[in-house]
């Protein structure tokens, strides 16, 4: 839900983009947050206009809180607008962005790879936490196994992004990392 809010105006085919946004029109599935969806299934059942292989600024649409109004004329942007256009003059004006290697991936889909830095999410999600905190080892083992993965990709730096305290990973908490990292 989040991801297609995010999404440019006119890149959901049918209805508004609010309908799959908002809890009470989005499919009941988009409620389930252990549900996850391929690019392919966002395209082929939710009628999702994007192409993978786009550049960001072509398929996201980002907004601040950073506007000018009556209130605050002292604002960096004058609109949402303005805010992306500026996102994407940085973008075409450093070379080094233009040309970066960025991946975005699950756990599991960088398996192998590494970087020299490497964001991780310690949302590890419901499913996961219930996985890890089932008692049974063999699943425990499995999320600890993920995680390693997650953590080993950096060569250089890690970074752990915590975007909610509700299903953070234990191990990737910040008391479980100090002295480790």
């Amino acid at each position: 839900m989040r991801l297609i809010e995010d999404l440019q105006p006119g890149l959901v085919k049918h209805g508004k983009k609010g309908a799959l946004t908002k809890l009470d029109t989005c499919p009941e599935e988009f409620k389930d947050k252990t549900n996850s969806y391929s690019f392919s299934d966002l395209k082929e059942k939710y009628y999702v206009l994007a192409d993978i292989n786009k550049p960001w600024h072509e398929v996201f649409y980002f907004s601040t809180s950073r506007k000018s109004s009556g209130k605050k004329p002292n604002g960096l942007f004058i609109d949402d607008s303005d805010f992306n256009n500026y996102l994407k003059m940085c973008w075409d004006n450093d070379p080094t962005l233009s040309k970066a290697d960025i991946i975005v991936s699950t756990i599991h889909g960088i398996k192998g790879m590494e970087r020299k830095k490497v964001i991780l999410s310690s949302d590890w999600g419901p499913g996961s936490l219930k996985n890890y905190n089932s008692g049974i080892i063999r699943l425990e083992d499995e999320e600890v196994r993920v995680c390693y993965v997650g953590v080993s990709r950096a060569e250089e730096e890690l970074y752990i992004f915590n975007p909610s305290y509700k299903n953070t990973f234990p191990l990737l908490n910040q008391e479980a990392l100090k002295g480790v990292l």
